[in-house]
């Protein structure tokens, strides 16, 4: 993987330019540049502010490439790297490994929403508090 296109590529979606990348980062234009365009390294420091400062994780920044994450629709995308929802994805990506189909997981998903739905209807307490919306 090529740290510094990687980089660029995030920097793009996020519509962030070069200019305020480097305000945020506290370096030169120029040092962004090279860094995107691999004419020098960088510390893994960098790499941890790049990840603060567009708040994402290591793991979406080197999983997003090999996953095609930037295909995604916008919606699905912050889905993704909404860090909220992450129990979510390990419990659906753990369905696919234990090789339940898409259909299974969708009719599993389908029939849990249908049961909240049931419970914030019937006044049903959970955990000790109302289902709220």
């Amino acid at each position: 993987m090529d740290i510094g296109h990687r980089m660029r590529e995030l920097r793009k979606l996020k519509k962030i330019t070069v200019e305020e990348m480097a305000d945020k980062m506290g370096v030169s234009v120029p040092t962004i540049t090279r860094w995107e365009n691999g004419s020098i390294n960088f510390p893994i420091s960098v790499l941890k502010k790049f990840c603060a400062v567009n708040n994402i994780t290591y793991y979406e920044f080197f999983a997003a490439e090999s996953q095609d994450l930037l295909q995604l629709p916008p919606e699905i995308w912050k889905l993704v790297v909404d860090k909220n929802n992450y129990g979510l994805l390990k419990q659906i990506q753990a369905m696919k490994n234990k090789g339940y189909s898409n259909e299974v997981i969708i009719e599993w998903l389908t029939s849990l929403e249908n049961t909240l739905e049931s419970f914030k209807t019937s006044g049903v307490f959970w955990g000790g508090e109302d289902l709220e919306e």
